[in-house]
């Protein structure tokens, strides 16, 4: 999960490897992922096919016997395409119950941290985020999946 101050502070989940750059899925974007989850890993299962439709510039898809989902993000030259294996959406399925409490919890605290990047950029010296709207979301932590 990450904020970034160039997309307005709006949360991101992360998914990838180590060896690729990371798919960053704004929170509709994941909401996508996860409605068709359960279908693309029965479609992998049965070499079938499957695709979503285009929503917030994703999709996925995936055809018959090659055993990947393919999922794209953006659309024309910007489309950046990723490449997820059974085991691979098999986990992440597994997992997604606390990736979606990451989220929602970084949702809630996007205000405070807006109101902290803006006196923080505003000052020049340190600023200590405020002990009682942090304090509610200390828990938060960062994963990478």
């Amino acid at each position: 999960m990450a904020f970034y101050p160039a997309h307005e502070y709006t949360a991101h989940a992360e998914l990838g490897t180590a060896k690729a750059a990371p798919l960053r899925l704004i929170k509709q974007q994941f909401n996508t992922l996860t409605e068709h989850l359960p279908g693309l890993i029965g479609a992998l299962y049965t070499d079938d096919y499957y695709t979503t439709g285009v929503q917030d510039n994703f999709w996925i898809n995936i055809g018959g016997s090659i055993k990947t989902a393919l999922m794209h993000l953006g659309l024309g030259k910007r489309n950046k395409q990723f490449v997820f294996k059974l085991h691979e959406l098999q986990y992440l399925n597994s997992i997604m119950h606390i990736i979606s409490n990451q989220l929602a919890r970084y949702s809630g605290a996007m205000m405070d941290v807006m109101a902290y990047s803006i006196s923080a950029m505003a000052s020049s010296g340190d600023i200590d985020p405020n002990p009682t709207t942090a304090s509610k979301f200390s828990n938060l932590s960062c994963m990478k999946i």
